[in-house]
């Protein structure tokens, strides 16, 4: 298997050189974090502030934000900004001082994450709630067009998400349902609310990844997040944590609280990991992660059992191919819309030494639900090519971030006259070259076994020699 880049981190600041060049940036891997669990290059920094409603009333929310300083009102540090934003909901009777550790680490990764205090009581309106979660957003956009803010002009208002834990997860869903700002959706045990967020599944259309611990007990996953999975209308994945629980997602034990077979210092690891590596990729655009979120570099499956699926289809044909060394050969990459919106296609080769592989178009038209394109891809063995594995992807670019993908067998054939690829040097190969001879007209001139520029006799004695 390929190794794949765990960050795009060259677009960085040059606050991540120090880590680039110490994880190797240059070498093995681009990845300024590898393990996305540890905290990134910000200081976290807390505040509470003040939430106006649509009707003129307010409630008091915490933001978590990158700052220069660790602390309660530290000064902002916009280096990265524009920043996206996060409205998170906490679970029921729960205060979000039992999220700090996963909302802070959000913060130190360059994400601003608002969480509102509303509806903590006993009886909580979950309607009501889910629109405080958007009024959140709304108070950032408002901060980001006040020159007096010290966020002014340093939100990206054009990359929000959402995420809570519970109740707060279920009301998640509802404020996505109803806000197109929200781009990308990932709630911790989301509980079923009122209005039912399992039915409003069937109105979300942005990418979500829904996270589950297997041993909830409190919300069990089969009852709760299956169907949410189930009716989801946009690119889709659950994430249920190998003996994680529903207590398992907050920093502290509470009355009734569950249990699973892992702790929660390892729940809680594995939860800012999956959570950082989803937001970067979806609202910061940073692809070098899709491979650990959308593709074969995601987390091991002893420790989360993933279920997903891009609404995108990647098929190839052949899905393995014999290459002589100064040869290629062209194989047909087909992508199917399997969603309900329209959009383009991108495909792409990840970079693997020795080979070269070019798609004759990189972005496709739009495709409309169920449509299908076929796109070639001219496969080519340079120096140091070995017989192994390329991995292709298609990308959705109506969220530029969402992709299926395939490996393509590729076999290095030790015969360089094998013209077509078939394992054998046989009469379709004297025909190729027969039908090249002369001067090479194109780039590569596979038919020039001795390389010299000219198909002649001399090309072939070679290939009568390797006759099988």
């Amino acid at each position: 298997m390929l190794g794949f880049a765990r960050r795009d981190s060259i677009t960085r600041s040059t606050r991540w050189l120090p880590a680039l060049l110490i994880s190797g940036l240059l070498g093995t891997t681009s990845s300024a974090w590898s393990d996305l669990a540890q905290p990134g290059p910000f200081a976290p920094g807390i505040r509470q502030v003040t939430v106006t409603r649509p009707n003129g009333s307010t409630f008091t929310a915490t933001l978590h934000y990158p700052a220069t300083s660790a602390g309660t009102n530290a000064p902002f540090d916009a280096s990265e900004a524009p920043c996206p934003g996060i409205t998170f909901g906490h679970g029921f009777l729960q205060p979000v001082t039992q999220y700090a550790s996963t909302l802070s680490h959000l913060a130190t990764h360059g994400f601003l994450v608002i969480a509102s205090q509303s509806e903590g009581g006993l009886f909580p309106n979950h309607a009501n709630f889910a629109s405080d979660l958007r009024s959140c957003l709304t108070w950032l956009e408002t901060q980001n067009a006040s020159p007096t803010s010290e966020f002014f002009g340093a939100v990206n208002t054009a990359a929000f998400g959402a995420s809570g834990h519970s109740m707060g997860g279920g009301a998640s869903i509802l404020a996505t349902k109803d806000d197109p700002r929200i781009k990308a959706l990932a709630p911790t045990a989301a509980a079923d609310t009122s209005p039912s967020s399992i039915a409003a599944m069937n109105f979300v259309s942005v990418p979500v990844r829904l996270m589950v611990g297997s041993q909830d007990t409190i919300v069990p996953p089969g009852g709760t997040a299956g169907p949410m999975y189930a009716n989801a209308k946009g690119p889709r994945q659950l994430h249920s944590i190998v003996g994680g629980f529903h207590c398992g997602f907050t920093d502290a034990s509470f009355a009734f609280c569950d249990s699973g077979a892992i702790t929660r210092a390892q729940q809680l690891e594995i939860t800012r990991r999956e959570l950082t590596r989803f937001f970067l990729l979806h609202l910061r655009g940073e692809q070098g992660l899709w491979s650990e979120v959308w593709g074969p570099g995601g987390p091991a499956p002893a420790q989360i059992t993933v279920t997903r699926d891009p609404k995108l289809n990647l098929s190839l044909t052949p899905s393995a191919v014999v290459v002589a060394p100064n040869a290629s050969t062209i194989v047909a990459v087909t992508a199917t819309n399997t969603g309900h919106a329209a959009t383009a296609v991108s495909i792409a080769v990840e970079p693997t030494p020795g080979w070269s592989a070019t798609p004759a178009e990189s972005t496709t038209a739009i495709l409309a639900p169920g449509e299908s394109t076929t796109v070639p891809i001219e496969v080519q063995p340079g120096p140091g090519a070995a017989s192994g594995e390329l991995l292709l992807s298609a990308r959705r670019e109506i969220d530029s971030a969402t992709r299926a993908f395939a490996w393509l067998a590729v076999e290095l054939s030790a015969l360089s006259a094998d013209l077509d690829g078939n394992g054998v040097v046989n009469g379709a190969d004297l025909a190729i070259l027969l039908g090249a001879w002369g001067p090479c007209r194109t780039a590569p001139c596979p038919a020039d076994l001795n390389g010299d520029g000219v198909i002649d006799g001399t090309d072939l004695a070679i290939l009568l020699g390797e006759w099988s």
